[in-house]
């Protein structure tokens, strides 16, 4: 280093040498990992003392037979996170480092996590409301992380002991079943599917099929004509035809 004034600048000092060194932080503790209903995989650790740093994420995966860890490509500055890019069913081992030291949860805590994406929620609140026409409209609520639905019958009137399933799937959370025998009645249930198969049906619910004969037609005139009478009429909602009976 050197000094100065007005007039000038002093000759040089001597020489020192310093030479720096960061040092690496400690091993993160209680790595965890847990399987979510979505097919996703959180997981937690303790961090170490020291202020905040940035911790690498590295994963296996154990179901493909890779033998080796590669490394999430961001990094994450918390003590959580959640990794979704994950195969439905696989089996993953993970570990993680902060700077250059890295942790590995132990063996005898397990640090295999096997995720599945399966649908859940509710399928509560199941309706089933006859129609005037003989079919049954089914109404419930939707489940989390479905992509579809399906339904499941049983004839109680014919005395059937299982439920069978409706030949396709319903995206949406209403379905209205038209192949029904007049009168008889119905158990029914529905279960929802997302990316990891089908979840377990919701609460049975009973309906009875029934075609309601429509109301009487309204507006009924007679104009007389030449040895004829014409009759017009405002046909009821559901009519498929009408009977004119004479008085």
């Amino acid at each position: 280093m050197t000094a100065y004034n007005q007039v000038g600048e002093s000759p040089p000092s001597n020489l020192v040498q310093a030479k720096v060194a960061f040092q690496a932080p400690a091993a993160p503790r209680n790595l965890s990992a847990t399987a979510l209903a979505d097919g996703s995989v959180k997981l937690a650790w303790t961090a170490p003392p020291g202020g905040a740093v940035n911790h690498w994420i590295h994963l296996r995966d154990v179901t493909s037979g890779a033998t080796g860890f590669t490394r999430h490509p961001f990094p994450v500055s918390g003590q959580t996170t959640t990794l979704t890019e994950l195969f439905n069913g696989h089996t993953y081992e993970f570990q993680g480092d902060r700077g250059q030291r890295r942790w590995r949860r132990p063996a005898e805590r397990g640090r295999d996590c096997h995720g599945t994406a399966r649908a859940t929620g509710s399928r509560d609140r199941l309706t089933a409301t006859p129609q005037s026409d003989g079919s049954i409209k089914l109404s419930w609520s939707a489940a989390e992380r479905a992509k579809s639905y399906w339904v499941y019958r049983r004839d109680v009137t014919f005395g059937h002991e299982q439920f069978s399933r409706y030949h396709q799937p319903f995206g949406a959370t209403t379905a209205t079943l038209n192949d029904l025998h007049d009168g008889n009645v119905y158990e029914f249930k529905v279960a929802a599917v997302g990316d990891g198969g089908e979840g377990p049906a919701g609460a049975v619910v009973t309906a009875t099929a029934k075609v309601t004969p429509p109301g009487a037609p309204t507006g009924l005139k007679a104009e007389a004509g030449s040895g004829t009478v014409k009759l017009t009429w405002t046909p009821p909602v559901g009519a498929q035809y009408v009977l004119g009976l004479p008085a």
